[in-house]
């Protein structure tokens, strides 16, 4: 009967001994987690991605907020003709572009006292969302004038708010548009809202074209050959 290899068994013992103290290092070695380069280098890293791309996420945040506000002018005016033809009375929405943020105010053509027409304004600031400094809002009535007194013209005056100096636009009861007078223009008076960044990049517009009340959206800077849609 052989004896057994005492050598052999201790040998074997160190050995096993061994690995288990190697895969309890390598597992404590795991928990520890991350190595102070290791945190570095990753924090490097997504400090330079987000260098990269925060310039391209603001443009898109800036031209969702005009695209928005547009939308929002778009409604305002829309909502007014409605009104005036629902209530079968005129009524004038006017623009303040002076303002930071912009607003608007929307009112019978009966209401003609300053006092009285200060309360209605509001701020288009889509629910706080657009702060200063934020949008350029400007709106503009194109005016036919005629220096010949023998050729019928409109006059400014008769598309302005006497008190603020604002352009007005006023739509009568049947949803047509009208100068403050009630008169139908002689020409269309196109009127536009236009909408951009302060830079006056991002350009958006809502223009009222026809003495019906007919709307449509631009984009940009508006070129007879290149963008005829574009705005004014």
């Amino acid at each position: 009967m052989k004896t057994p290899n005492l050598n052999g068994l201790i040998r074997f013992l160190l050995l096993t001994k061994q690995s288990k103290l190697k895969s309890q290092s390598n597992f404590h070695k795991n928990e520890a987690g991350f190595s102070l380069i290791e945190v570095v280098v990753v924090v490097l890293m997504v400090a330079i991605l987000s260098a990269i791309a925060a310039p391209g996420w603001l443009g898109f945040i800036n031209r969702q907020r005009i695209y928005s506000l547009n939308d929002e002018v778009y409604r305002t005016i829309q909502n007014t003709q409605s009104e005036a033809k629902h209530k079968k009375l005129a009524h004038v929405v006017e623009f303040d572009g002076a303002s930071d943020p912009p607003r608007f105010r929307v009112y019978p053509i009966t209401v003609t006292d300053q006092t009285e027409q200060d309360k209605l304004w509001q701020s288009l600031s889509l629910s706080g969302s657009i702060k200063e400094k934020q949008v350029k809002l400007e709106s503009n009535m194109e005016i036919q004038t005629s220096s010949d007194p023998d050729v019928k013209s409109d006059k400014k005056e008769d598309f302005e708010n006497s008190n603020s100096g604002n352009w007005i636009l006023v739509f009568n009861q049947y949803g047509e548009v009208v100068n403050k007078n009630g008169k139908t223009p002689v020409n269309d008076v196109p009127f536009t809202v236009t909408v951009s960044l302060p830079d006056e990049t991002s350009k958006r517009c809502v223009m009222v074209e026809t003495l019906l009340g007919g709307m449509r959206l631009g984009e940009g800077n508006y070129d007879s050959t290149n963008n005829p849609t574009g705005c004014k």
